[in-house]
């Protein structure tokens, strides 16, 4: 089983290697608007003032698990750029930290929000 196993990986890692770069293929944006990865973006960002919020907050970017869980997504970036004590969390013992998941909470107990009034206004997509 181990030795199936290893082949498998051998053959996707060598799949994908002879593929070639993979990259996602994002729209262009209209007119005004400028491009973050552009160098005039780049400048932008770093001569505003608002480049000392964005730092904290990029490096706890977390992408939405549905449609519906924007606002979770958004909180949870929020309270750990703040530095918030935060529960802890199995999948990423022994660190504590808030995830889409434990701001997430059936009873609606207090700190949380209950999915069900989440996605019944935003929809479960």
């Amino acid at each position: 089983m181990r030795v199936l196993t290893l082949i498998l990986k051998v053959v996707c890692l060598s799949l994908c290697l002879t593929i070639g770069p993979v990259s996602a293929q994002p729209l262009p944006l209209p007119e005004p608007l400028i491009s973050l990865n552009s160098d005039r973006g780049s400048r932008l960002l770093l001569e505003s003032e608002a480049n000392r919020a964005y730092w904290p907050l990029s490096i706890q970017f977390v992408t939405q698990k549905n449609q519906a869980y924007c606002g979770v997504a958004s909180l949870a970036m929020v309270l750990n750029a703040l530095g918030v004590s935060a529960p802890s969390t199995p999948e990423f013992e022994p660190f504590k930290t808030f995830t889409q998941d434990n701001r997430i909470h059936p009873s609606g107990a207090a700190g949380f929000w209950v999915p069900r009034v989440v996605t019944s206004v935003h929809g479960d997509r």
